[in-house]
């Protein structure tokens, strides 16, 4: 939230999407208005989905007046098989359960069973205070978030997924620690118009929203960017920001951003904010055009902390935070060592094992010192 330190009080909310979203705007039923509401956005896409033309702008012109966010699975994993459906037969029904066999998604029927499992681990109930929720990622393959408060009062926050073989324990290098430098290019006043006057802006890092210019109107442009440690850093400056791809790169994102209930306009109307080093891998993605995407600083050539390069050189372990860092930087690593990074645009590099983020890799590098 765009606010210090905000003081949240939950109520019980009740009705159908229409009656929720309205108490935004005015009492429903002797009802107090309420400052947000929070929904599934499963939920909200099947209702447009189904729903007639004049009830779908009903549903979206009721978003458009408020300030939304979609929030992210990594902080706010839902229920366990929450959103699936499940439909039943008896046992000598052969005939309907031939017919239900065709509907039925394995996929989707193995996610449940793992989140179904760890709602089990916990005990059960529908009082758990758990969430787990399992995606799948074109590089990472299957990724389960869980998060939630045991009975006990012990706070889980893990991630499952199919972690690279076990190393000796060595020493380890985080590029998210070494900042190369930046310098913020010149950008024209047709540029500085694309900016301010876009639907959709996607913020590729914190750096790449030039400081001079003002927080972009929310009413009228959406803002989304790579991570969450983005969109608090741009929350900072007074951003609205919409949502993030959770550090999963832009692939994993667009499901969501083709939400029906989202209503966003198509990525020929977007504007992308990046590094001068980040156009080349940004037009390779087929939706956007070159001029599209803006090149709004430039990553400096020379490093200049010594006791950081040093420590580089005698890594055995690394985790490089951006294609740009590995591309100046790796020749100064030794031969024999573990290259890692995210699940991004860096990722392409065949040289480089993906992790879900950095704390999956610390956590990686914990658990081969302990065995």
């Amino acid at each position: 939230m765009p606010v210090e330190n905000p003081i949240i009080q939950f109520v019980e909310i009740r009705g159908n999407v229409n009656s929720r979203l309205e108490r935004l705007f005015f009492e429903v039923s002797h009802e107090k208005k309420v400052d947000g509401v929070v929904l599934a956005l499963a939920g909200l896409n099947r209702l447009v989905e189904n729903a007639k033309p004049l009830e779908i702008q009903g549903i979206q012109k009721l978003l458009s007046k408020t300030l939304w966010m979609v929030l992210p699975l990594d902080e706010c994993p839902t229920a366990p098989g929450q959103g699936a459906l499940a439909v039943e037969c008896r046992t000598n029904d052969e005939a309907t359960y031939t017919l239900l066999r065709k509907l039925h998604h394995e996929e989707s029927f193995q996610a449940i069973a793992r989140e179904r499992k760890i709602l089990e681990a916990w005990g059960g109930g529908c009082h758990q205070r758990l969430g787990a929720t399992e995606v799948s990622h074109p590089i990472m393959h299957k990724l389960l978030f869980i998060k939630g408060t045991q009975y006990s009062g012990k706070k889980v926050y893990e991630l499952q997924w199919n972690k690279p073989q076990k190393q000796s324990a060595g020493v380890a290098w985080n590029g998210g620690d070494f900042k190369l430098g930046s310098t913020a290019t010149q950008l024209s006043d047709h540029s500085l118009a694309k900016i301010k006057n876009t639907p959709v802006l996607f913020i590729a890092s914190p750096r790449a929203y030039p400081e001079s210019l003002p927080a972009p109107d929310p009413q009228k442009t959406q803002v989304w960017v790579s991570g969450i440690a983005s969109w608090q850093k741009l929350v900072k400056r007074g951003i609205w920001v919409n949502g993030c791809g959770e550090n999963l790169g832009f692939n994993h994102l667009r499901s969501t951003l083709i939400a029906p209930a989202l209503g966003l306009p198509p990525f020929s109307q977007w504007v992308v904010l990046t590094h001068l080093d980040g156009l080349e891998s940004w037009q390779d993605e087929k939706e956007f055009s070159k001029d599209q995407i803006l090149a709004t600083y430039e990553v400096n050539e020379s490093p200049s902390d010594t006791d950081q390069l040093q420590a580089l050189a005698s890594a055995t372990h690394i985790y490089w935070s951006s294609a740009s860092q590995y591309s100046r930087l790796h020749r100064m690593a030794k031969k024999a060592v573990h290259h890692a990074c995210g699940p991004g645009k860096t990722a392409k590099n065949p040289q480089l094992v993906p992790f879900p983020n950095v704390e999956a890799w610390k956590q990686w590098l914990t658990s081969n010192s302990e065995d």
